[in-house]
Parts: structure tokens; C-alpha cells; sequence
């Protein structure tokens, strides 16, 4: 299998809803992600959008109860988040902090051998449930595993969407920590590392390429 990671986020839930929701800058949200002709900007049922026409990251979501952040590196998304934030309070949303935060990864592995729908039943359910002489396949499987007293990873594994032998995960480690201060873009970056130093170690070594 051949591993890649597709992108990865940051969403914050705030310590106090918003009781609005800022209308930003439209020349900050066009150069936000480098690509002012691609990128649109405003309100979508979601909250306050800043995406690229037609693709799903990178990708900003405010609305009253969280701030969502996409980007395609970890150093991509360190450098959306603090952007965003210094354009926030100067909005007047000023000492913003978040009750809890995500740190989530979405990855994809390919050239399994052999469906990926019947990869995930042999992989994590046949030898507890089936006989080796049945027919089998799982399309979704979802779990969630605890990480210390504050900590938990929520998984969802499918099939990757058009191809045949590839997989697909959304990690989402969630932390019940407040952030008083924005950590700096070291700091944010360090965050996220250890995050997905977890996520390697507990989710993808031990569970999805355990073989």
C-alpha cells in the first residue's frame, strides 16, 4: 500500500459563541491562499466561507460556534490559521480562544491487494466474526479511541471514492484543552506535529498497516 496525506485541519470550538459573524476583508480573503482569481468569499449556510471554486481545501468556515482551517501542508494551514486570526481581531474579535480543538488528517492508501471493500472486513473483522469461507465486505467502518483523560481520536475508514484498490481515512483527534492565547506559527506548528505523531503511532501503524 502506498500512503499519502491528502490534507489536514484545524477546527476550534470557541470559548464563547460568536454573537456575529465578521464580514472580512475581500482583498485579505482573495490573497489569503495565493490564488485571488480562484478564491471566493462571503456567507454559505455553513458560516463564512473562504474556499477555492470547486475544491474542498483550502478551505476557511466561521461560523458562531467554531473556526474551521483546511490546508494542503501543516505549514500551509499554520500560516492560513495565524493569517486569519491577526485579520480577526482586527475585526474586533479580539483575545479569541477556543474551549476545545480538532487537529484532523485525511489520508488515502492505494494499490491495496485487493478491493478496497473487502480489504476493510478482512482487516478488521474476519478472523472475530466471519468464516473464511464467506463472502465479505465492509463499505464504512467507524471508531473512537480514548487518549488519556483529555484526548480522543475519532476514525472513519471507506473505500476511496473512484478507485477500486484504495482506502480512505479522516482522523480527527480532538483535545479538551482551551486556548487562551493563538500560539505564534512555531508553536502552532509544534502542536500539530505532536498530533500527528500520535495519530502515526496509535491509528495508522497499529491499526491500518498492521499487517
Amino acid at each position: 500500500m502506498k500512503r499519502s496525506q491528502i490534507c489536514t485541519s484545524f477546527v476550534g470550538i470557541f470559548k464563547s459563541p460568536l454573537s456575529w459573524i465578521p464580514n472580512l476583508d475581500n482583498q485579505f480573503c482573495r490573497d489569503l491562499f495565493g490564488k485571488p482569481y480562484d478564491t471566493m468569499n462571503g456567507m454559505t449556510p455553513e458560516g463564512y466561507t473562504i474556499a477555492i471554486n470547486n475544491k474542498p481545501f483550502p478551505m476557511v468556515i466561521i461560523n458562531p460556534e467554531k473556526l474551521i482551517v483546511k490546508g494542503e501542508t501543516i505549514e500551509a494551514l499554520a500560516g492560513y490559521t495565524e493569517s486569519l486570526i491577526r485579520e480577526l481581531e482586527k475585526c474586533g474579535l479580539s483575545k479569541i480562544g477556543f474551549s476545545a480543538y480538532g487537529i484532523n488528517g485525511e489520508y488515502q492508501w492505494l494499490e491495496l491487494p485487493t478491493n478496497a471493500d473487502i480489504w476493510i472486513c478482512e482487516h478488521f473483522m474476519k478472523d472475530s466474526i466471519f468464516n473464511s469461507h464467506e463472502y465479505h465486505v465492509c463499505n464504512n467502518l467507524n471508531f473512537r479511541i480514548n487518549y488519556g483523560e483529555t484526548q480522543y481520536l475519532n476514525v472513519d475508514i471507506a473505500p476511496r471514492v473512484g478507485i477500486r484498490d484504495g482506502l480512505y481515512a479522516n482522523i480527527n483527534h480532538h483535545h479538551n484543552h482551551i486556548i487562551d492565547v493563538f500560539p505564534d506559527t512555531a508553536d502552532f506548528l509544534k502542536l500539530i506535529e505532536e498530533s500527528e505523531k500520535i495519530v502515526e503511532d496509535n491509528i495508522i501503524l497499529r491499526l491500518i498497516e498492521n499487517h
